[in-house]
């Protein structure tokens, strides 16, 4: 015998073919806050985004939904970059990095935290923080179970490529160019595109090195 839908199951069922119509006015207004900041922060209004942002915090409290709570957390500390406040950032990426760390579930999200504690540290002008966590986000790239066809690889690669570029350390460069190329020609999914980038990266490590070299040969005549 087939039971007949309680009333209950009845609005549950309309609610979920009628999103967003039913949704709660106070999940509306956390998204309405959320694109606001985003707009404010793209043209350089960071204290209005900064304000907006902590607006939106406040009024979601525990009960909001937790990815669109990272998003807000993400956009706070994005805010506190661009103005300089470092630590402030730097606490929001790590407690982020820390909850993907101790997820149950394996997850994209300790990717995204080492990349934003990397940037974070490279703005600051903290290089050997920086590509430590530029050199965690590239193993990341490596777990199949997350990245099955490795889609991140390359791309992740070239942001510590270009770190490296623009350091002292060209041997390291060097290192992680060939590290790089070896393991790519291994990548039966890998295209062109991705073995050109890695081609240009060895090119202009090499010409860097013969630059510095120029310049040391200058500088000691």
């Amino acid at each position: 015998m087939i039971q007949k839908p309680t009333s209950g199951r009845l609005l549950t069922a309309l609610r979920l073919a009628f999103y967003p119509a039913f949704e709660p006015a106070a999940e509306k207004r956390f998204e309405a806050l959320t694109m606001e900041a985003e707009n404010a922060r793209g043209p350089g209004d960071l204290a209005k985004a900064e304000k907006l942002y902590l607006t939106a915090m406040a009024e979601a409290g525990a009960s909001a939904d937790p990815l669109h709570l990272n998003q807000i957390r993400h956009g706070l500390a994005r805010v506190y970059q661009e103005q300089r406040r470092y630590r402030e950032a730097e606490h929001i990426f790590r407690d982020q990095l820390e909850e993907a760390v101790n997820s149950p579930q394996p997850n994209t999200q300790v990717h995204a935290g080492h990349m934003s504690l990397a940037r974070l540290y490279q703005d600051e002008g903290k290089p050997a923080e920086a590509e430590e966590h530029y050199k965690a986000a590239v193993v990341e790239t490596e777990k199949t179970e997350l990245w099955p066809d490795r889609g991140f690889f390359c791309s992740t690669s070239m942001w510590l490529a270009k770190f490296l570029l623009n350091s002292v350390d060209t041997a390291s460069v060097n290192q992680f160019s060939n590290e790089c190329w070896r393991f790519t020609k291994r990548m039966a999914v890998s295209g062109p595109p991705c073995l050109t980038i890695l081609r240009s990266s060895r090119k202009c490590t090499r010409l860097r090195k013969n630059t510095l070299r120029q310049k040391n040969c200058i500088g000691a005549r």
